[in-house]
């Protein structure tokens, strides 16, 4: 995933405090890829963010999970008494909301 560096306006802010340790390591690896201390720290944030954000969404299937996914789609099992009911209730509700 590319960042892609945005001209807005930076308004908020965020408050670290973190052990000299951490700090030390993170100067280091901000000053290898020649970024400030925050431009290095906002990047690898918003990278982070946007794998865990990603892995939320997208659900990821094996080969074997994904052709029984679409055999289940392409052959669903026909609709028993408690579906039947559920859908009869279903246009009922619908009926009285659009009156």
């Amino acid at each position: 995933m590319q960042l892609i560096e945005q001209d807005i306006s930076k308004t908020e802010r965020i408050n670290l405090r973190v052990d000299s340790f951490t700090k030390e390591l993170i100067e280091q690896a901000a000053a290898i890829d020649h970024r400030s201390l925050t431009s290095f720290i906002i990047a690898c944030a918003k990278v982070q963010a946007e794998q865990i954000l990603e892995k939320e969404k997208v659900i990821r299937l094996n080969r074997r999970d994904w052709d029984n996914f679409i055999m289940v789609l392409s052959s669903p099992p026909k609709p028993n008494a408690a579906l039947k009911r559920a859908f009869k209730r279903y246009q009922q509700m619908k009926i009285q909301s659009d009156a």
